[in-house]
């Protein structure tokens, strides 16, 4: 009895191993490509392994976002506005409101918007 819960216990740590080992492999592979973002798209509707079907995953993209937002970052459009450059360009509006203009920091964009 003792033989058997041991050998699970020990497949149990090996499989921890392992998740543990492609975990840390996946976060240094996002923090050496500087992704902005995580979409998970499930590669067939019975979610089987090894079984991939272009149109399932295109459909994810599409209704997602994902599709467009690339079609603006091509076209030229940020996908991220510096808060010193939010101010910089609407910091005169709330200034007229309020007499001082705002800081160019992320409180200073928020008194803007």
């Amino acid at each position: 009895r003792g033989g058997a819960a041991a050998f699970r216990s020990a497949k149990f740590v090996g499989v921890i191993d392992s998740f543990r080992a492609s975990l840390n492999e996946l976060v240094r592979t996002l923090e050496a490509t500087h992704t902005h973002f995580v979409r998970c798209v499930k590669p067939n509707l019975a979610k089987t392994a090894g079984a991939y079907e272009g149109e399932v995953a295109v459909r994810q993209l599409r209704t997602s976002g994902v599709v467009q937002a690339v079609h603006a970052a091509r076209a030229g459009f940020p996908d991220h506005v510096p808060f010193a450059t939010i101010v910089g360009s609407y910091g005169v509006v709330a200034g007229a409101q309020g007499g001082k203009a705002p800081a160019g920091d992320k409180a200073g964009a928020k008194a803007v918007l």
